[in-house]
Parts: C-alpha cells; sequence; structure tokens
C-alpha cells in the first residue's frame, strides 16, 4: 500500500489467504479490515519462509485498524520469526477496534502479535486471544474499552524489563 493510499478491506464473510511465501506487507499507506457479513478470516499464506508475520507486517509508517473479521496464520505454516499473525515494525501503528487476532505460533516471539521499535499498538475493542509480546520499551501500548488478551502459552502482554504501561483510559 503506496504513501497516503486508503485501503478497505471488506472480507464479507470469505476466507483470504495470502500468496504463496508472503504475506499483506503495509509499507506507508492506511488499510482498514472488516467483516460486513460475519465468519471472515485474512490467513497468512502456508509458506512465509522464516520472516515474521504470518498474515501481515506494518511498517513505518503503516497503518492497521482492525474494526471486525479475523486475522490468523495459516494452521499448516509454522517457521514465522516473530509474530505469528501481526509483526508491527519500527513506526508502525496497529488500532485493533473490533475483530479478532489469534491461532498464531512463532518460533521465536509474539505468537500473535510481535510489537518493536517505536511502533504503536492501541487496543479498544476486539480479542488477541493468545499472547502480544511487546519488545522495546519504545512501543508505545495503549488498551481499554472493552478489549480482551487472553493468555497464551507465554501469557498474556509480554513486557520488555523496565516497560511502564501506562494506565489510562482511551
Amino acid at each position: 500500500i503506496m504513501a497516503g493510499d486508503h485501503v478497505v478491506l471488506d472480507l464479507r464473510g470469505h476466507t483470504l489467504t495470502t500468496a504463496y511465501s508472503g504475506r499483506l506487507y503495509l509499507i506507508y499507506g492506511y488499510l482498514y479490515v472488516l467483516d460486513t457479513v460475519g465468519g471472515g478470516k485474512m490467513m497468512g499464506s502456508t509458506d512465509t519462509g522464516t520472516a515474521s508475520g504470518g498474515a501481515i507486517m506494518i511498517g513505518n509508517p503503516g497503518i492497521v485498524n482492525l474494526y471486525s473479521g479475523t486475522l490468523t496464520e495459516n494452521p499448516m505454516n509454522v517457521t514465522n520469526a516473530n509474530g505469528g499473525v501481526v509483526y508491527l515494525g519500527n513506526g508502525g501503528t496497529l488500532n485493533i477496534k473490533g475483530g479478532t487476532i489469534e491461532g498464531g505460533s512463532a518460533t521465536s516471539a509474539g505468537n500473535n502479535i510481535y510489537a518493536t521499535g517505536k511502533s504503536t499498538l492501541n487496543m479498544t475493542g476486539g480479542k488477541v486471544a493468545g499472547d502480544i509480546y511487546v519488545a522495546s520499551t519504545d512501543v508505545k501500548v495503549n488498551v481499554g474499552g472493552k478489549s480482551t488478551i487472553t493468555s497464551g502459552e507465554a501469557g498474556g502482554l509480554i513486557l520488555p524489563e523496565g516497560y511502564r504501561l501506562p494506565l489510562k483510559k482511551i
């Protein structure tokens, strides 16, 4: 997605599987994910190699807004290094307002979400079924509203030593 582009992805009850050996990679634009029918999923391919982000990688200054639907890793893929479902890179932003992120596994860290660098994770609704791994004290994390983070194998929200999670209503 190019600089300034705004892309709306309405899953409409369908499953979108990213291309072989790839994931949706967001660099400069805005992506709005929703499912107006119900049951829709965005799933990583069966082979994303050993890279990170099974379904989606968000880079600088990409912004993803999840309103409804499910982001998940393909159950046949077990080779993602960091972020089995979402890799939130330096300068990227993930806004979870609804929907679900689930089913991820990573060989290193962040089965569902791996956040690093000066990225931002805002969660005001929705559900992350498994862990969120925050790799750096430079990551901004804001959780509030009707958000649910269920514990994964490694725990729910995993923070680096010295990280202070701001407790504020958003």
